[in-house]
């Protein structure tokens, strides 16, 4: 989603987004119709009939003060909190992208249906599509909760225009701020928005640590910061990573309070630097170097996010180069130089090629992290930040 809206506007063509909110998806899977799905989804037929006999189990019953009303089957809804309830009602509702031209992004029941708007045309077509989604939802008997469906433009223009789009007849509200999958979205893909909430709630949780846990051992204090506080900073880091110094040091300004709560030290006299390398905390931004190489990672070695995301330059140095080097894509804004991908890949290819040819995620990692964390690498400046 991302790379697609980045891409836009770098070509100064907006891009309108709407984001589908169905209500009590997971409630509403008629198991009829999910069996049908899977019969031709080319699944094993041992599977299927596992399938349909952890369906067919499920009972509910009404139970007021000592009395209780006989057993009733669930025919509808998968079971949330268990390991197959997300995964079959992906399978309902994996065709939906089919239906629609536009392109569209799927994680559970988070819809996003977006389009580039390169002609007048392209709004219409967007509208199209949306009634071919709410003539999905009534052919599989899903809702859409139109209140809390929202439409957003994302654009440079400080004029902002907006076209109205309708779902069941109903106009959708407009926004120029959301929150998708924990990451705050803005009309101009600015970070700076999502960066300060996620560093107020880091903090926030910072405060609850030193007011409850100023006398518990370091290492206790270490647990708690990295489960509580650190893991905030981090969340979806790959895709919001800042390039900008002031909002870099604004992120590592918690882990440096946190460091000195650690270890309470809170002398002017000594370095934060230094107690940060004792505790070993590397820089945040490290960190974020590492995830998005392994986001990278995962993109080269899966062949259908290759072929659609990738491309191989076109030349290559037998001295210079590696064989699993990227083309990058042009770049005509500071903001899409440093999006997820067209930014990871200048990392990438600055790999060298016993670390690109690793395919196991696991040990990828590990290796990319002695090399980014250690200063004395060929890959130093990784951990060094590009100031536009």
């Amino acid at each position: 989603l991302t790379n697609d809206l980045f891409a836009n506007l770098d070509s100064c063509y907006p891009t309108d987004a709407v984001f589908l909110d169905f209500a009590k998806a997971f409630d509403k899977v008629p198991h009829n119709r999910l069996l049908l799905k899977q019969s031709s989804s080319n699944l094993d037929n041992n599977v299927l009939s596992w399938i349909e006999f952890f369906l067919s189990q499920l009972h509910q019953f009404v139970h007021v003060n000592d009395c209780s009303s006989t057993l009733a089957p669930v025919t509808y809804g998968v079971p949330q909190g268990t390991v197959l309830g997300p995964l079959l009602f992906l399978i309902y509702i994996h065709d939906l992208p089919l239906q629609v031209p536009s392109p569209m992004c799927l994680f559970a029941d988070d819809c996003v249906l977006y389009r580039k708007l390169a002609s007048p045309h392209d709004s219409l077509t967007l509208q199209n599509d949306l009634d071919l989604v709410q003539s999905w939802c009534t052919n599989w008997q899903m809702t859409l909760n139109v209140s809390k469906c929202k439409c957003m433009r994302f654009s440079r223009s400080s004029l902002q225009t907006y076209t109205v789009h309708f779902l069941n007849g109903i106009p959708l509200q407009p926004t120029d701020m959301y929150k998708y999958l924990g990451v705050l979205l803005t009309a101009n893909l600015s970070w700076e928005n999502h960066i300060n909430s996620v560093v107020s709630s880091a903090n926030k949780s910072l405060g609850f640590l030193r007011r409850n846990f100023r006398s518990a051992p370091s290492h206790l204090k270490r647990l708690l910061y990295l489960a509580l506080v650190r893991s905030k900073l981090e969340f979806a880091s790959s895709i919001w990573h800042p390039h900008h110094a002031t909002l870099t040091d604004y992120i590592e300004s918690v882990q440096n309070r946190a460091a000195r709560f650690i270890q309470s030290d809170y002398s002017s006299f000594s370095s934060v630097s230094l107690i940060k390398s004792n505790l070993s905390l590397p820089l945040v931004f490290t960190r974020r170097k590492i995830f998005r190489l392994c986001l990278l990672h995962k993109v080269f070695y899966s062949p259908l996010l290759n072929q659609s995301l990738l491309s191989p330059p076109a030349y290559l140095s037998s001295r210079l180069d590696h064989c699993n080097k990227i083309a990058r894509p042009k770049c005509f804004s500071t903001a899409h130089q440093h999006a997820p991908l067209p930014g990871a890949i200048v990392d990438w290819n600055d790999l060298p090629e016993d670390i690109v040819t690793i395919q196991d995620p696991i040990r990828f990692r590990e290796a990319v992290s002695n090399i980014v964390l250690n200063t004395h690498s060929p890959l130093k400046r990784l951990m060094a930040l590009r100031v536009m």
